[in-house]
Order: C-alpha cells, then structure tokens, then sequence
C-alpha cells in the first residue's frame, strides 16, 4: 500500500510504500530517519546477544550427559540463534504495546489487552498520562528535510505538563543513544516546515516487555543532532559507495 503525503503547504509530495517501508519523493527512494540512525553502532546488542547464548547453552548442556557429534551441531546451531528468538518474543509483546497505544492516540478504542504482561504496560502508560496532563496533538507525521533530503515519521506531538513534546514510542529492552538521534532527526525536519512549531521537549516513551515504563527525555538535543548529522554523513557515504561499487562490478 502506498499513502500519499502532501507537505510544505501542498508543494511536496511525498509517498510512502507500506510494504518495504519507503518513502519516494519523484520517483527516487529517499533517506529515512531510522535508516540514517541504524548506521550507529548498538554495543549494547552483542552483549545482549552472547547473553541470550549462554543462557540456551546452560539450559541444554548439563553435567553428566554426553551427545553425539550431530546432536552438538544441533545445540550450537540453536544458541547461535537463541537471540533472535528471544527478539521475536519480545517484539510480539511490544508490537501489541504498541498498536494499543497508538489505537488509543489516535481515538480509535482499543479494547484492554488479556496479556498479563501486555496489560501492565498500558496500565502504566494510562498513569503516566494522568500525571502529567498529558494532551496528544498529533499523531505519526511524515517529515521531510528539502536541506538534508531524508524522511521520516515521527510518532506524535503532545503537551506534557502544558509543553510542547515531541514523542518517539518504543518498546524495546532498553534506550540506547540512537534513539535520541532519532528524534533529532525528526525535530531538524518538522520545525523546518513548521518553524513556529518549537518543541520545549523531547523523548521516547518506553514501554518494556515486562511492563517497565518511562518517559525518558533526550536531554542534550545539541549533542543528539550532532549524532544525527553525523550518521547522515556516513549513511551518504555508504549508499554511494554501494551504488559506484556496483556500477564499476557491472562494467
């Protein structure tokens, strides 16, 4: 499916492509925000990572037991993906989280989940709203830089304790850095069609597999679009390199 987007009063157009989640601007595929950000390194993930392979390894390999050699292909075959399984877990959680919550935004009325965990985590979204006044204004809005030429959709504007908030939701095991460059990235590009529109704050709303909760503010913005920009830099870099790497292949 692909949605039409028609920004900077009526002058640019921008399309989305749901299946491969694209955005084209005249025919020509565009940078996104979270492409542009994936090119950060995440540390954090290869621990996580060796983590999840010990633990399958510890509940298989046991004292006292012996196991051929196929049945030991077998083993490490599985911890090497014991990861990605635990990610998928964790991603069936947070995309019901999320599509809550965004149903919920967007005065669509979801009905309360049954998942123990699921429902935990909405319970608490629902009290971090009642606490601060929470006011959602809009809801996941297409962005686009005609100065840096990328994309992006950020999740929504709302007031927080009557202030201007620019909100990223994720659900995810922790908040790394590139989240905050994220939300850099869709700031640089809202303000610049809206340029009265100044956000007094920004953060991601983090909702956890197991019903942790936080707002957390990205509090060096400066320093969060520096990381941003910079990872624009190396993105460019890449993609051109790609693209002329592949050109003088097909000579």
């Amino acid at each position: 499916m692909v949605t039409k987007n028609i920004l900077y009063d009526g002058t640019v157009e921008i399309n989305f492509n749901d299946f491969n989640h694209s955005y084209l601007k005249d025919g020509v595929n565009l940078a996104s925000v979270t492409g542009i950000t994936g090119v950060i390194a995440k540390p954090a993930l290869i621990g996580w990572a060796v983590s999840e392979c010990v633990k399958y390894l510890k509940d298989r390999v046991k004292p006292g037991l012996s196991f051929d050699e196929v049945q030991l292909i077998d083993i490490f075959r599985e911890a090497a993906r014991a990861h990605t399984k635990s990610k998928d877990t964790s991603a069936d959680i947070g995309t019901v989280v999320h599509e809550f919550v965004r149903g919920y935004i967007k005065s669509e009325h979801p009905p309360m989940p049954v998942n123990e965990q699921v429902r935990t985590s909405v319970d608490n979204f629902f009290a971090w709203e009642l606490k601060h006044g929470v006011k959602f204004l809009t809801s996941e809005q297409v962005v686009y830089s005609k100065k840096y030429d990328y994309c992006g959709t950020f999740d929504n504007n709302a007031l927080v304790d009557g202030e201007l908030t620019l909100i990223d939701l994720k659900t995810s095991s922790g908040v790394y850095d590139e989240m905050f460059a994220q939300l850099a990235g869709y700031e640089l590009a809202r303000t610049e069609e809206f340029p009265n529109e100044l956000y007094k704050r920004r953060g991601v709303l983090w909702i956890s597999r197991n019903g942790d909760f936080d707002f957390v503010e990205s509090k060096f913005p400066e320093s969060a679009l520096k990381m941003f920009l910079g990872a624009r830099e190396i993105f460019n870099a890449q993609r051109f390199y790609r693209q002329e790497y592949f050109k003088s292949k097909a000579k």
